[in-house]
């Protein structure tokens, strides 16, 4: 057993952009109304603004420049 980084990446959001924006990729889309389920974690890293996260485990939580979270497997989230 052990542990893989499967992919790198980053994206710059503006204020005003939608997210996801147009062209991410097609089993990361999601609404707002809807929501997602992933099947692998992932690490974000808020490097700058701020927003809104919410999950089924954790409620809705506002986020901030230097915020980090783990998107764990299989839990709904927006």
């Amino acid at each position: 057993m052990g542990f893989y980084v499967n992919n790198l990446g980053s994206g710059k959001i503006g204020k005003e952009d939608d997210y996801p924006p147009k062209g991410h990729p097609g089993g990361y889309m999601f609404t707002w109304q809807k929501g997602r389920i992933l099947e692998e974690f992932q690490f974000v890293l808020i490097s700058d603004g701020q927003g809104v996260f919410e999950s089924k485990e954790t409620g809705t939580k506002k986020i901030t420049e230097g915020d980090g979270f783990l998107l764990f497997q299989g839990v709904w989230h927006r």
